[in-house]
C-alpha cells in the first residue's frame, strides 16, 4: 500500500450533525498532546467539556 487514496479528497462546508464529530477530533488532539506534556496552548481539559469552545465549533 503506497499511503494514497482511490478516491480524491474532498472538502466541504461543515454542518451542524458535524459538531460532535469535530469535537471529537479536537478532544483526541488534547489528549494526545497531553500524553506527550505539551498542555500549554490548548491545555488538559477535553473542548466537549468547555462551553466556550463548544460554541466556537458551533459556530
Amino acid at each position: 500500500m503506497n499511503g494514497t487514496s482511490a478516491e480524491p479528497l474532498k472538502i466541504r462546508p461543515g454542518a451542524a450533525n458535524d459538531v460532535a464529530v469535530v469535537l471529537g477530533l479536537f478532544d483526541r488532539a488534547v489528549e494526545w498532546l497531553v500524553a506527550r506534556g505539551r498542555t500549554g496552548q490548548w491545555g488538559t481539559k477535553p473542548w466537549s467539556e468547555n462551553p466556550k469552545a463548544v460554541a466556537l465549533v458551533e459556530r
